[in-house]
């Protein structure tokens, strides 16, 4: 991996009436954000950026079994982290991102691991349940 940068999340209007907060409430920022951070979607995101580079979102503790398997694949570029703005400690999402001549083997990876399928346009996909362990085999 190249590098890695920090993507701060937006806190949005304090007060007054917008999708956050419909009944115009008068809300204090940490409590506007923690219902923001409540309505992100925890869904694997496959995107293509207009440089053309393929972004793979992951959010959620979820999807942590995913990012076991790809995190170390060396042909990530590029780490961007976003983290909780109210718990700095916490990340929201890790989006890894790669060059477009990846996106088949990327999207393989994804469909055989994990049973994920994007359109081709890209777009987000929930991830399935881990399957259960197989039984284990005793000695004879």
């Amino acid at each position: 991996m190249v590098g890695a940068k920090v993507v701060g999340a937006t806190a949005g209007v304090a007060r007054g009436k917008h999708a956050g907060n419909p009944r115009g409430l008068k809300l204090s920022t940490a409590a506007l954000l923690t219902i923001m951070i409540e309505r992100i979607p925890q869904m694997t995101t496959l995107s293509i950026s207009a440089a053309g580079e393929v972004c793979l979102t992951l959010r959620g503790a979820a999807e942590n079994r995913i990012l076991a398997t790809v995190r170390r694949w060396p042909y990530w570029r590029q780490v961007a982290l976003e983290r909780d703005p109210v718990d700095t400690d916490r990340y929201l999402a890790v989006t890894l991102i790669t060059d477009q001549a990846y996106e088949s083997t990327v999207r393989e990876i994804l469909k055989r691991s994990f049973g994920l399928t994007f359109p081709k346009a890209g777009g987000s996909c929930d991830l399935p349940p881990e399957p259960p362990a197989p039984p284990s085999r005793r000695g004879r």
